[in-house]
């Protein structure tokens, strides 16, 4: 798997007009679902946030932390996702 997202990594770095535009918490709670879902292999979170920090030119600092205060949003824990599903029905609907 390792070969796979290096070469994702490689492929997708070299795209310069790929530009994360959501917040960290949002790219972290991404990282989180598809590791946690198994949508990506990877022998932890950091692993997968090393690739996504590269492609998309950021720096998501402490994970964990962040990641631990999702747990105890106001608003829900999934904000993003939930955003996500949203967006995509509404495209589907629309079309």
């Amino acid at each position: 798997m390792n070969k796979q997202m290096q070469k994702l990594k490689t492929n997708l770095s070299n795209k310069k007009s790929l530009k994360w535009t959501g917040s960290k918490n949002a790219l972290i709670e991404l990282v989180y679902a598809l590791y946690i879902s198994n949508s990506i292999k990877a022998k932890n979170t950091m692993e997968i946030v090393r690739v996504f920090e590269s492609i998309f030119e950021v720096n998501l600092g402490d994970i964990h932390n962040a990641f631990h205060k999702m747990k105890y949003r106001e608003r829900g824990v999934t904000l993003f996702l939930d955003k996500l599903k949203q967006d995509l029905e509404r495209h589907i609907e629309e079309k």
